[in-house]
């Protein structure tokens, strides 16, 4: 009936679990360039704002983020749909990224899904009747590790001064101490 937060590579097998937890060893290294996806949003910090209110944001250092060929971060689309009168769902639009990294093909029989579409064909005066409920709370949440965060950026840079107050540019800047002062006890 309802959704949960879940460590995925729990449920895949190897070598895929593997995969999923370095996602350097799918990356397709002969391929030029992903191709190009956008974010249509006439306030961009104001959207990214709404998502950091969900815990749904990381942010990262643009010299983190995996490039292709050309050097370009591969950047990925989103968007939101009305989901009911109180909630959206937002939708990431992956192409650019997944043209990078070679496809396992298990999704589908590995990842629930909430609904499955198929054509159905009638005779010619046969009517239909068709009931509908979509599942609230049914989509999952799954953990993944900062690296597979990283290949999956989205729309375009900002700059930190933009995104003060929220939750995940101060995790963001946590991560940043905590790294300088591992550095400094090398």
């Amino acid at each position: 009936e309802r959704g949960a937060c879940f460590d995925l590579a729990a449920w895949l097998p190897e070598p895929i679990k593997s995969e999923y937890r370095t996602p350097a060893l799918i990356r397709q290294r002969d391929l030029p360039r992903a191709p190009r996806s956008r974010v249509h949003a006439s306030d961009w910090p104001a959207v990214v704002r709404r998502s950091d209110d969900s815990r749904m944001v990381l942010l990262a250092r643009e010299e983190e983020v995996p490039r292709d060929r050309y050097g370009r971060i591969p950047r990925n689309g989103a968007m939101a749909v009305a989901k009911d009168e109180d909630f959206d769902r937002a939708i990431c639009a992956r192409k650019p990224s997944n043209a990078l990294e070679r496809p396992s093909g298990l999704a589908g029989s590995l990842l629930p899904h909430g609904s499955q579409v198929c054509e159905k064909q009638l005779g010619r005066h046969v009517d239909l009747a068709v009931d509908l409920e979509d599942l609230r709370d049914f989509y999952h949440v799954c953990g993944v590790t900062f690296e597979h965060a990283l290949t999956t950026p989205i729309g375009p840079p900002l700059k930190a001064s933009v995104l003060e107050g929220t939750a995940a540019l101060a995790e963001a800047r946590a991560r940043a101490r905590e790294a300088a002062a591992g550095a400094q006890t090398r």
